[in-house]
């Protein structure tokens, strides 16, 4: 496949998993009012791999089977990362606002690069201005309060580490592995930890309607689909580029929180959404895009 084909699908992969999760936001805020979070969580990890397991059985048990065991420990290095990012914006959440939420959380984007770099990566201005004009839009998005950061918000920024965390590891461990080897065992890992959490930290569930709907939904749409999605997109991306892509979740959710929920976003929001997409453009003129592109560069 031609590089810039390559780049192409993986960017509309990342749109289309970031507008998946952009959308099922409003489901989950109506589910979480019959269910604690932790409990949400467990059961909708449990429900994307048994979704996994029903599409996909020869293929997910001929990974589990093949898999050798540094593919088990980089699979489940991606899912601790991954489950660890929701944990703590669960637990955050318990303590901060959804809008200082949202913008920690976003964080993740310009928390990439310094990871890469810290590595031993080259750190790219452009991609790290790029990061940081998008990153104030979704301060001006989001409408978050910092005057009187907390516990929440210091939980709130283990989550944007983590999630940064798992982009790179997602970039790192997928040219090594099959895509859909990394992206079964890290559900795997991921769902085990959820569970584990659930034992042992508890929280209580009321079947309705709208806790079925949100994690039918999340489980085979927003979890499954979405993140096999990101995992095969990044396969093909430079992980800084990658992560500004997935800011676009946010500016998906304003409009989906519009049409579902009748929330008008104001002037300070939309303005926010177009500082994000400035962003995204000043780092993709920073090329390059492809990561195998990058990686002949460098031979």
């Amino acid at each position: 496949m031609n590089a810039s084909w390559g780049a192409a699908g993986a960017v509309l992969a990342l749109l289309a998993a970031s507008l998946i999760w952009g959308s099922t936001f409003a489901l989950v805020k109506s589910a979480l009012a019959d269910a604690e979070a932790v409990a949400f969580l467990a059961w909708r990890f449990a429900a994307a791999v048994g979704t996994l397991a029903l599409a996909a059985p020869f293929a997910l048990a001929r990974e589990l089977r093949g898999a050798s065991p540094k593919e088990w420990a980089m699979g489940g290095a991606t899912g601790f990362f991954l489950y660890g990012g929701f944990f703590f914006q669960t637990e955050g959440l318990r303590f901060t606002s959804a809008a200082n939420s949202a913008f920690i959380t976003g964080l993740c984007v310009i928390l990439v690069p310094f990871i890469l770099w810290a590595g031993g990566g080259r750190l790219a201005r452009v991609h790290v201005l790029g990061a940081g004009v998008a990153v104030l839009g979704l301060f001006l998005l989001s409408g978050a309060d910092l005057s009187a950061s907390g516990w929440g918000d210091a939980l709130t920024f283990a989550c944007a580490v983590l999630f940064a965390c798992h982009i790179v590891c997602l970039g790192a461990f997928g040219r090594r592995m099959r895509t859909f080897g990394l992206f079964a065992l890290q559900l795997i890992a991921a769902s085990a930890l959820a569970a584990l959490a659930a034992r042992t930290l508890g929280g209580s569930i009321r079947w309705s309607g709208a806790v079925l709907l949100a994690l039918g939904i999340t489980g085979a749409l927003a979890t499954t689909l979405a993140f096999l999605l990101q995992t095969w997109a990044q396969r093909r991306l430079e992980p800084a580029q990658a992560a500004l892509w997935l800011l676009t979740e946010p500016i998906f959710a304003l409009g989906f929180g519009a049409l579902l929920l009748g929330e008008r976003p104001g002037v300070p929001a939309m303005l926010g959404a177009g500082v994000i997409l400035a962003g995204l453009f000043i780092s993709v003129a920073g090329g390059p895009l492809d990561l195998a592109e990058e990686n002949r560069a460098q031979a």
